[in-house]
């Protein structure tokens, strides 16, 4: 498990050279997520306001079945409850609206300050085991071919970045929108898949612009590429979090479109860009226009207890 990446700093010597340079706050995201915020100011920020050693970023649970570790309270201490480690009876727990009561969902984004892992993590942490059960090939004894079982027939320990929370003074949450800083990669194909962040990064692209005051314009743009949807993009060295779109105000915005420089946006629709994109020898057919990525607001709520 990440559990290990703390001796590591240490052992490799990175720790030394972090305080050598200064450094006193380290944000750690340890998911493929297209829409992660590196080093954001909000959250660190927060962190600092609340006097916190350690910081976590949360999503509300879409539903019940999701299979997330939740944060929780155990013996007054901040902990996170593993997917596969949290009781049935409560993992599907949910308040008179239906919504997920244990649904801080841990989305591997961690604040720590260099203090806290040096004097408390590496001097204190005693870390346990977490138990995987896991599916695992084996060689059939009398054969000798590889069977793949359809139970679980063995077990993976693993540590995890986030036990250090036992040993965490202050802890605090900050819960975010889930459809403006998390979508991860973790299939192949359908939900949590690189096709969709890359819908997600799309969506949150087309919002930025609106949000701006741009006239969007068109869903996608068949004659580029009929049988793709198509995806645009703010380039993240224009725009952080939709900050400075102000020039976008009132001008029409053709999808799908890709944003680099503040003063020129470049729609790639047939008529505009991707003319000058063939004549420049490239290919036009990139870009896709996403629907039902609609933005995920909840509103916040403290951690359920765990006893």
């Amino acid at each position: 498990g990440n559990g290990g990446v703390y001796l590591a700093l240490q052992r490799s010597g990175a720790l030394h050279d972090i305080k050598v340079r200064g450094v006193r706050y380290l944000h750690c995201f340890s998911v493929d997520n297209a829409l992660c915020r590196p080093a954001d100011p909000k959250f660190i920020g927060y962190c600092l306001e609340r006097g916190a050693d350690c910081g976590n970023k949360v999503v509300w649970k879409s539903n019940v079945e999701e299979k997330v570790g939740v944060f929780a309270t155990k013996n007054d201490q901040t902990c996170i409850l593993e997917y596969s480690e949290i009781p049935e009876r409560l993992a599907t727990q949910v308040d008179e609206s239906g919504t997920p009561l244990y649904g801080a969902a841990n989305i591997c984004n961690h604040f720590f300050t260099t203090a806290f892992i040096e004097d408390q993590v590496l001097r204190k942490m005693r870390f346990g085991y977490h138990v995987a059960n896991k599916k695992i090939p084996q060689a059939d004894w009398i054969t000798g071919q590889t069977v793949t079982p359809t139970t679980p027939n063995g077990i993976k320990l693993e540590k995890f970045i986030f036990d250090v929370l036992a040993v965490s003074r202050k802890p605090v949450i900050l819960e975010v929108s889930r459809g403006d800083e998390f979508a991860p990669v973790k299939n192949a194909t359908g939900q949590d898949s690189a096709e969709a962040a890359a819908a997600y990064l799309s969506a949150q692209a087309v919002r930025w612009a609106s949000q701006a005051g741009a006239r969007i314009n068109g869903q996608r743009n068949n004659s580029i590429c009929p049988d793709m949807p198509r995806l645009s993009e703010i380039s993240p060295l224009l725009s952080y979090e939709g900050e400075g779109l102000e020039h976008l105000k009132g001008k029409p915005l053709q999808q799908p479109f890709l944003l680099q420089d503040p003063l020129m946006p470049q729609s790639l629709s047939a008529e505009g860009n991707s003319k000058k994109r063939k004549a420049a020898g490239g290919n036009s057919s990139e870009l896709l226009n996403p629907q039902g990525c609609a933005r995920v607001s909840r509103p916040r709520r403290s951690c359920a207890n765990y006893a």
